[in-house]
């Protein structure tokens, strides 16, 4: 059976990325549309993306033996890039590895909180990391195989340090005794809110010897039944019918915020408070308003602006990831524009805040500069990938003023076509028209039978099409 020439790019590109070292990277060209997605869940495919019977069968699978690939990080542009792009690789791989790992989508040092859904989004994929063991407790993955799709303002705000996050993890087993003073505690500690009625992420109710609680981990929130200390029954419910919907042997609690409130914490919060409201020549009462509800352990709007006070230096994404993790930088001059975007945010959080007289902590505490953002691909194999080949190999980074540039070691092109008109059409109904003969409405027809099937994937080409223009 002969290989088709864009299957031999599609080798090539496997050969590149099998070989590539930290610091290293290959630039990918030509994928458009959900090609991309194809291509990095192929790399995936637990039993190969090729038929036994594919001359090429014995490469691909010599290339997923030898490559051990287990945690890709992909960077792209805007968040709805980023959503998109991991629906499409779930799509092709047939099961929930790709997870999108979102930003707060609030201004920098806004006196806000973000979604509870958000955080416990980006704490979960941490304790995913932080743990080296990324099974999901929703349809969970047959390996320990794990890739995050960002953008860079998500990447750029650092995170709770790695040493602080396992420790604070709560694990509740069927039939193990627990104090439940001291639990109940700690769960406040570590960001979870009671409530009357447990609805949201981050919320707890304790009532009698029952704890309902909703875990950032979980799509459902889980309740916990009591005989005395012991732990009697584990389920998920649904919060609305408050009926039982799985039971459960173990249920592992994160944090609901990346601030933890213990006893020592607070002293070391109190006292970097202090000393940044001197340096601001702040008002001794904006100072005690903050520092009032921090010695009680409450929860205000804007509090997880203030996490480096928590802490003596918090972690960036990069410092969870394991050391042979993947990185896919996707257009990155556009990835590069979006970070000083980012950057520049937050000087101008930064000016109006101070305008304000208010609070604030150092930006750098808190925030990556584009250099460290960009300084972090030196750490991975990076893949970079552009819609069309550039005229000279991209450069990641410059080392020094001077500007000396790391080229690039291999690079592929590839042959597609976009499908951001098809993607279009599904999103938005076209407009109403007159019923074509024999009857039919809008939007999209159902796809027609394969019109190509390519050999050495062993997959069939589909087509959609509106009623009125069918394929020719």
């Amino acid at each position: 059976m002969s290989v088709s020439p864009q299957y031999n790019t599609f080798l090539k590109a496997l050969e590149a990325i099998s070989t590539l070292k930290s610091g290293e990277r290959c630039a990918l060209s030509g994928l458009l549309g959900s090609s991309k997605a194809f291509f990095i869940a192929s790399l995936f495919q637990s039993q190969g993306p090729v038929p036994a019977s594919s001359p090429i069968k014995d490469f691909v699978d010599k290339f997923k033996q030898g490559s051990n690939l287990k945690s890709v990080l992909i960077i792209v542009p805007t968040q709805e890039e980023a959503e998109n792009l991991a629906k499409d690789i779930n799509f092709f791989l047939g099961r929930n590895i790709a997870l999108f790992y979102p930003s707060w989508e609030i201004l920098p040092f806004e006196a806000q909180s973000p979604h509870p859904d958000i955080i416990a989004a980006r704490i979960d994929i941490l304790y995913k990391l932080a743990q080296g063991n990324h099974q999901m407790h929703r349809d969970p993955p047959q390996a320990d195989e794990l890739i995050i799709v960002t953008t860079p303002s998500a990447i750029m705000q650092r995170v709770i340090p790695k040493g602080v996050l396992i420790p604070s993890v709560q694990r509740f087993e069927v039939g193990k005794e627990v104090n439940r003073e001291e639990i109940l505690q700690r769960l406040l500690q570590i960001g979870y809110s009671r409530t009357g009625l447990v609805e949201e992420r981050g919320e707890m109710r304790v009532t009698g010897g029952i704890l309902d609680i909703f875990p950032p981990s979980y799509s459902a929130p889980v309740r916990i039944e009591f005989f005395g200390d012991e732990i009697d029954s584990i389920r998920t419910f649904d919060s609305a019918t408050q009926r039982s919907k799985e039971n459960l042997e173990e249920a592992v609690i994160l944090p609901a915020r990346e601030s933890i409130f213990s006893k020592n914490v607070k002293e070391m919060a109190l006292d970097k408070l202090r000393k940044r409201a001197d340096e601001l020549e702040l008002p001794k009462d904006v100072r005690e308003s903050i520092s009032d509800r921090i010695r009680d352990g409450l929860l205000f709007a804007g509090i997880d602006f203030l996490s480096p006070l928590f802490y003596e230096g918090l972690d960036t994404l990069f410092d969870y990831l394991p050391k042979d993790c993947l990185l896919f930088l996707n257009n990155l001059n556009e990835i590069e524009e979006a970070g000083r975007g980012f950057e520049n945010e937050v000087l101008d959080g930064k000016i109006k805040i101070e305008e304000k007289r208010q609070f604030f902590v150092k930006p750098e505490e808190f925030y990556m500069d584009v250099m460290e953002f960009k300084s972090g691909f030196e750490k991975m194999g990076t893949v970079v990938m552009e819609a069309y080949s550039p005229p000279q190999p991209p450069s990641l980074i410059k080392e020094g003023e001077g500007g000396v540039e790391k080229g690039v070691t291999n690079s592929c092109e590839f042959s597609t076509q976009s499908n951001l008109d098809i993607r279009q059409d599904i999103a938005t109904p076209p407009p109403c028209r007159p019923p074509p003969p024999g009857g039919g409405g809008g939007g999209l027809a159902p796809p027609e039978p394969p019109y190509d099937v390519v050999p050495e994937f062993g997959r069939g080409l589909y087509i959609s099409h509106h009623p009125h223009h069918p394929p020719k």
